[in-house]
């Protein structure tokens, strides 16, 4: 928790797709963490 919030990656990628649901678990590449959410 670098910035003092925990978990903002698979949040901010189920907000982006509220009917969906995540697509695998998060990745963290070259000091990002991306999590992908999409369609059911």
């Amino acid at each position: 928790a670098r910035f003092g919030v925990a978990g903002v990656a698979e949040p901010c990628a189920r907000l982006a797709a509220p009917q969906g649901r995540l697509l695998g678990p998060k990745s963290i590449l070259g000091g990002v963490t991306v999590a992908l959410a999409g369609p059911l």
